[in-house]
């Protein structure tokens, strides 16, 4: 675990698909020819807000990979919210082939505040044998009558880098955004990524 200050972490074991800035039009190229908005994302286009300026990052679990999602920077749950979808494939073939996947598999985003890089979201999407999803620090499961929509914490929750914020039944796919314009990636699209590493640097 990269413990340095000013450094996002990798939050689970990964093959990094994708790393970069947001455009200014908000849309995320899944491949090549494939993009989708952050509003269809996050299910809000308030939420999305924060993020036109920043910075992305996709991060694909193969089923042999470790399952659990981790923190990847210290900060406080502002709400999470449960999108209803379908669970295409998530792998290479399933991106190609299904258009705006992302966006129409279920998910959950985890929204945070942090100190050092203001909004933060984790998304969750759930993929073709991943119809269980789970947090960490809230009663949700995916598969078990979940209702959809925003839920604000009744308490405070805070995370610090690397603790567990939740779990997929088998392997699926992470996207991360993060609202500030100032970090330097360290790692590259194509990498194979260990929970824990950093991905991105401040300054």
């Amino acid at each position: 675990m990269c413990v340095d200050p000013g450094v996002v972490t990798a939050p689970c074991d990964a093959l990094l698909s994708a790393i970069g800035e947001v455009p200014a039009d908000g849309r995320l190229e899944a491949v090549k020819g494939r993009d989708y908005s952050i509003e269809a994302l996050l299910g809000s286009a308030e939420d999305a807000r924060p993020f036109r300026a920043g910075v992305h990052a996709t991060l694909y679990l193969s089923p042999a990979m470790y399952h659990r999602v981790h923190s990847p920077v210290d900060g406080r749950v502002l709400a999470w919210r449960y999108v209803p979808g379908r669970l295409f494939p998530v792998n290479a073939a399933g991106v190609r082939s299904v258009a705006g996947v992302f966006t129409r598999n279920e998910r959950v985003a985890v929204l945070l505040e942090t100190q050092a890089h203001g909004p933060v979201a984790v998304v969750l999407v759930g993929a073709a044998n991943v119809g269980r999803m789970s947090l960490a620090f809230a009663e949700l499961v995916t598969n078990r009558g979940a209702a959809a929509g925003r839920v604000v914490p009744r308490e405070p929750v805070v995370l610090r880098r690397g603790d567990e914020l939740g779990a997929f039944n088998l392997g699926s796919t992470v996207v991360l955004l993060l609202a500030d314009p100032a970090l330097t990636p360290v790692a590259a699209a194509g990498d194979l990524v260990r929970v824990g590493q950093a991905l991105w640097r401040r300054g």
